[in-house]
């Protein structure tokens, strides 16, 4: 089983076209480099948030690989943990901490302050480039999840705590 990550997906959020963040058809990359790396059953997806905006992505959305599935919501995900659950999601929360690899991480949507909470590590999403809502934290703490630095691929966690132990910890710009 490997575990992987991804974050800010923004399913059916059109603005994320508009304002030039991401092509025409997002969606249908993050779709299929999803299901080119992660296999249907056995792989654990940690989502960290923003997954969708429009319900009407949901359908092509469950069908997604990837079983046990773990959505951590973000600023978009506006809708209560059930109905994520009741709608292709094994787990819904809001943050999820667990010891792997010999280190304490923190998934999160947003970035944390490590005088506020108790981590190693903190991965998360919602800086997209690192400069959309702020910098990301030059702590040595946190990894940022990007999309749009990773051509739209997921990544595992071992590899996300191999580059951090390297010294990576502010993007996940290169991928396994």
């Amino acid at each position: 089983m490997k575990i992987w990550v991804t974050s800010d997906t923004h399913f059916g959020h059109n603005k994320m076209v508009e304002r030039g963040y991401r092509p025409p058809g997002f969606e249908g990359i993050i779709a299929s480099e999803w299901d080119k790396h992660i296999g249907r059953g056995g792989d654990m997806v940690i989502h960290l948030g923003d997954y969708i905006l429009n319900p009407a992505w949901n359908d092509e959305i469950l069908a997604l690989n990837g079983y046990p599935k773990i959505l951590l919501r973000g600023n978009h995900d506006k809708k209560s943990l059930n109905w994520y659950m009741n709608h292709g999601f094994d787990l819904a929360l809001d943050r999820m901490s667990f010891q792997m690899f010999g280190v304490l991480i923190t998934f999160s949507h947003e970035p944390l302050d490590p005088d506020e909470n108790d981590f190693d590590l903190n991965i998360h999403g919602h800086l997209h480039e690192g400069t959309h809502r702020g910098a990301v934290p030059d702590d040595g703490m946190h990894y940022l999840i990007s999309l749009e630095q990773t051509n739209f691929r997921p990544l595992t966690l071992a590899y996300i705590v191999n580059k951090w132990k390297e010294g990576n910890s502010s993007y996940g710009w290169e991928t396994q």
